[in-house]
């Protein structure tokens, strides 16, 4: 018993002073790391919009039913077909709502019944080519059935705009802060923490568009139906925090 005892007293006598060592240590460390400086990055990129993305609504009203879905059915499919001989890609026509209901009125202090309206909202995206985006503005213009409610811009391989712009606002901190702390005699030890902020990402550019009737025909006087891209704004702006250190 006692040279259990015995045997448990000198594995403390050696542990007890390891555990010292460690905690006076993390201490140390983290005094060390007192000194920090907290900053923001910021970096922004514009650019003209290469993506139109058109949003079309096609609307019938007739007595039936059937017949007004028919007839919202007969010119979306002359519009995709007019669309098609422009060589634009039937993936990028998309149907994004269907609807068909009664059409009611307020008429003397009340809503009557007249017929049915038949509503199919679509959104066709294109690279954008300005003569190729004139000739489709001008094929939605030769139906009354259909109007364009508005437009939005983007553009392509965005990701590696927005992977460049993080680069870029680390840096941009980065150069801050090394004033900071040159200014107070010391240097950037190391990173402690970067959190980026989400609402500075990346703002849409929309524009309600109402074109007047007109047709893109080289034998006519009409003028196309031009439209020009607005510029693009992506930024990024993040927080970093940085220990430093004395340099004395």
């Amino acid at each position: 018993m006692k040279k259990n005892l015995s045997i448990i007293l000198i594995i403390l006598l050696l542990v007890i002073p390891i555990f010292a060592m460690g905690a006076k240590s993390n201490i140390s460390y983290f005094e060390r790391e007192v000194g920090k400086i907290e900053v923001e990055g910021y970096a922004k990129f514009v650019k003209k919009a290469d993506i139109i993305d058109i949003k079309i609504k096609v609307e019938n009203i007739a007595k039936s039913s059937a017949e007004a879905q028919n007839n919202v059915n007969k010119s979306f499919n002359n519009m995709v077909s007019k669309l098609l001989d422009l060589d634009i890609d039937k993936d990028s026509i998309i149907t994004n709502n269907i609807s068909l209901r009664p059409n009611r009125v307020w008429h003397k202090d009340e809503y009557i019944q007249k017929g049915y309206k038949a509503i199919q909202t679509i959104s066709i995206k294109l690279d954008f080519d300005k003569e190729r985006v004139a000739k489709a503005m001008d094929i939605f213009t030769q139906d009354n059935a259909i109007s364009i409610n508005y437009i939005s811009y983007d553009l392509k391989d965005k990701e590696n705009y927005l992977r460049n712009l993080r680069k870029e606002a680390v840096k941009n901190a980065y150069e801050k802060a090394s004033d900071y702390a040159l200014a107070s005699n010391s240097k950037i030890d190391r990173v402690l923490f970067i959190t980026e902020k989400l609402n500075s990402d990346y703002n849409p550019n929309y524009r309600e568009l109402k074109v007047a009737g007109a047709s893109y025909d080289n034998g006519s006087d009409n003028a196309p139906t031009n439209v020009y891209p607005s510029d693009i704004t992506l930024s990024k702006r993040i927080k970093v925090i940085y220990s430093i250190e004395s340099m004395q």
